[in-house]
């Protein structure tokens, strides 16, 4: 993939939509999974683990420590735990 030419883009996306729909937004936590996502990708879990880390502490209150979501981002955040 051009990894190079969709971080700039998904940083962008994401700081855009924390001042336009609010940082706890779904929208902009969706836009935040889609930057963890391409740091996983490239083995860049140095970058990936405090977005993961805010991905989780947000979804545990908006939608509960128990919720299928929730529990996706803590297993994502284990993993880059793991893998560094």
């Amino acid at each position: 993939g051009k990894y190079d030419m969709a971080e700039p883009l998904l940083l962008d996306c994401l700081e855009k939509l924390k001042v336009s729909l609010g940082p706890n937004n779904s929208d902009t936590v969706a836009s935040m999974i889609n930057l963890i996502n391409l740091y996983v990708r490239q083995e860049k879990y140095d970058k990936a683990e405090p977005f993961l880390v805010d991905c989780l502490e947000k979804r545990k209150v908006a939608i509960g420590p128990d919720h299928p979501d929730t529990l996706t981002s803590m297993n994502e955040l284990g993993y880059v735990y793991y893998k560094q």
